[in-house]
């Protein structure tokens, strides 16, 4: 006994074996600097932590072989950027089960951020980097100043994943020096900053600040620096992408609302990291299909032929401010476009995300005629269709999908099936062979045996009269 304790205590306290470390324990105004466990009972405290304003919160399970591995990255990520963002742990299978129901977590781990005391979906990767870089952008400045139009296209191309800055101008900043000093110079503005903390890990937002010029009556706006941005004489906030119009918030509209709808590039390359987001902004999916193998008339690149195709028509269509715009490589996404009843390319169809619903026509979907297709969805010519499911529930789909547009001979072969059906238990019932049920049967086999049996009695009397 005494030989087995020894053992164990060399397994336990032999070099190399990690001892594990206690967990920390989260004290509202302290800054931690490594993952903290985070309860139902400490949340509402974490939320109004003035000293940790932005938290980074991993939900997950002990099993979870993912969360396990992620781990040791969050640790680094917390020793890094401790003072930034402070990272907390929920685990949705103990103590954090009431936190994981409350935000709908479906799977393990899911990353959320707290801001502010406002919980959201992380939208970045999951990489050292990644999150590192995301303390970083959220603890700069929520608004840059730029000079012209010019400057804000650089910042759209060289500052963005996304392509798309937001600009705000109000002549009344002009007699501020700070940029946090003209944020409040006017109701407008404070405003603007706000929004722009708020949306600051999705959305990148400027303040055009022309440059002046001496005149005659005094120093004066470059005029040059406001390119097809409204006049100088009020306040705006407007929208840039390269290679877009530029469209301006409308007045009575509700700044955040109209950032969060606005801030999806006019035509997107759609896949695993967007699809779902873009999905579910409330507006349906127009989706061009294309295929790297396949040659189209223009000539171009078949990317770049579909891409062009749905820009345009993003641009200059009234119709396509009811709709996402974006395009898929139809080889690499077969299995996926399947459930949609689209195969080959290229082509067009529309897709209301959340319920799976899809309209498609072969004809105006291969034509690539996205007003014809987005016209007869409208008017009911084009119905909405389910998704296809996959397996046994895919060929009832199939089988019901095919029902449906072929009314006539199903009528037909239902009526030749009935037809067929009482003709075989009419024939069956008739025949004299063929009981219909067990009692008969042994009726039938107890006569038959009477019937010999009184044979041949009558037999053997013949035989004794003669």
């Amino acid at each position: 006994m005494i030989r087995y304790s020894l053992l164990l205590l060399l397994l336990l306290f032999a070099p190399g074996q990690a001892v594990p470390a206690k967990e920390a324990v989260y004290k509202p105004g302290e800054i931690p600097n490594q993952p903290v466990r985070i309860n139902k009972e400490n949340f509402e405290s974490m939320l109004q932590d003035k000293t940790n304003p932005l938290w980074l919160l991993k939900f997950y399970a002990p099993w979870c072989g993912h969360c396990k591995r992620l781990a040791p990255i969050l640790t680094k990520v917390a020793q890094q950027t401790a003072g930034q963002m402070a990272i907390g742990k929920i685990d949705c299978t103990s103590t954090g089960a009431p936190l994981c129901k409350q935000f709908d977590v479906k799977g393990y781990p899911t990353l959320m951020f707290a801001l502010d005391g406002e919980v959201q979906d992380f939208p970045y990767g999951r990489s050292q980097e990644e999150l590192v870089a995301f303390a970083k952008k959220m603890n700069t400045l929520t608004v840059d100043v730029v000079a012209s139009q010019q400057d804000a296209d650089q910042y759209a191309r060289t500052q963005t994943s996304n392509g798309i800055v937001f600009v705000a101008y109000d002549p009344a900043s002009a007699n501020a020096q700070e940029i946090s000093d003209k944020l409040n110079t006017s109701p407008s503005l404070q405003t603007y900053a706000t929004v722009a903390r708020k949306e600051q890990a999705f959305a990148h937002f400027l303040l055009l600040e022309p440059s002046l010029m001496e005149g005659e009556e005094g120093p004066s706006v470059v005029p040059a620096a406001f390119g097809d941005f409204p006049s100088s004489s009020s306040f705006f906030v407007c929208r840039r992408e390269v290679g877009v119009p530029t469209r301006c918030m409308p007045t009575d509209a509700d700044l955040q609302a109209w950032v969060r709808a606005n801030n999806i590039p006019t035509v997107n390359d759609l896949g695993p990291t967007n699809f779902y987001s873009i999905g579910h902004k409330g507006r349906p999916l127009v989706i061009g299909v294309y295929h790297p193998e396949v040659e189209v008339a223009s000539g171009k690149d078949p990317e770049t032929d579909i891409k062009d195709r749905l820009l345009e028509f993003a641009i200059a269509n009234p119709l396509a401010s009811e709709y996402y715009f974006g395009y898929m490589n139809g080889h690499k996404w077969t299995s996926f476009l399947e459930q949609f009843n689209v195969m080959g390319g290229p082509q067009v169809f529309v897709l209301d995300v959340p319920t799976k619903t899809y309209w498609q026509d072969e004809k105006l979907g291969y034509d690539l005629d996205i007003e014809g297709l987005l016209k007869a969805k409208a008017s009911g010519a084009v119905a909405g269709l389910s998704a296809r499911r996959k397996g046994v529930d895919g060929i009832k789909d199939m089988i019901a999908d095919w029902v449906e547009n072929n009314l006539m001979a199903a009528s037909i072969i239902t009526l030749v099936f009935l037809l067929v059906l009482y003709v075989s238990l009419a024939y069956w019932a008739s025949s004299e062979d063929v009981p219909v049920s067990a009692e008969e049967a042994l009726l039938a086999a107890e006569q038959e045996a009477n019937a010999e049996a009184a044979a041949q009695v009558q037999e053997e009397e013949s035989k004794k009269n003669k």
